[in-house]
């Protein structure tokens, strides 16, 4: 048989945390389609609510409950400021960057700015993901939300050369 069935939520009406797409579709028999259902939280903790599934000619819908959990995302980064003391020419220091991602979600991140600091800078990674509830150390997932926190960390070295002059007295004998 033909079947049309309608979408909707229990509680959330207007889609301010789950929404789905398409909110209606039309079946032939022995026909897959796909519903695409999405959660956005807006707060932190536990949400939940029922897509409900109304098929037409079925006096009974057909309920999932969903649930999602919201959580607020922060990245700390320290040190917040990487000084490398004097360095003589031609000599390298490393610094360690330690990524803490404390969320129960997974953290983006990218460090911007490298080419600013010149040639005689580089950085093991320039970019990755965090874990949940894990450190990531940085040696010298869908981005709906785009950058969330950026963090400024200020870079400092002094370099110095030695130039070094030998001077022998002539010696008479």
């Amino acid at each position: 048989m033909e079947a049309e069935v309608h979408f909707s939520f229990e509680k959330d009406s207007k889609g301010e945390t789950f929404l789905l797409d398409p909110p209606s579709m039309r079946l032939q028999p022995k026909e897959k389609k796909k519903l695409s259902v999405w959660a956005y939280p807006t707060s932190a903790g536990l949400l939940g609510d029922s897509l409900v599934c109304w098929i037409k000619d079925n006096p009974e819908p057909v309920v999932f409950r969903l649930c999602c959990q919201g959580g607020h995302v922060k990245l700390r980064v320290s040190p917040q400021e990487l000084h490398f003391n004097k360095l003589l020419l031609h000599r390298t220091d490393t610094q360690t960057l330690v990524l803490r991602n404390d969320s129960p979600l997974p953290m983006a991140w990218h460090l911007s700015g490298l080419d600013d600091l010149g040639d005689d800078f580089s950085a093991s990674q320039g970019r990755g993901i965090v874990g949940p509830r894990t450190d990531f150390e940085v040696s010298d997932t869908e981005n709906i939300l785009g950058i969330v926190q950026a963090e400024t960390i200020k870079v400092s070295v002094e370099v110095y050369d030695v130039n070094l002059s030998i001077n022998m007295p002539e010696v008479s004998s």
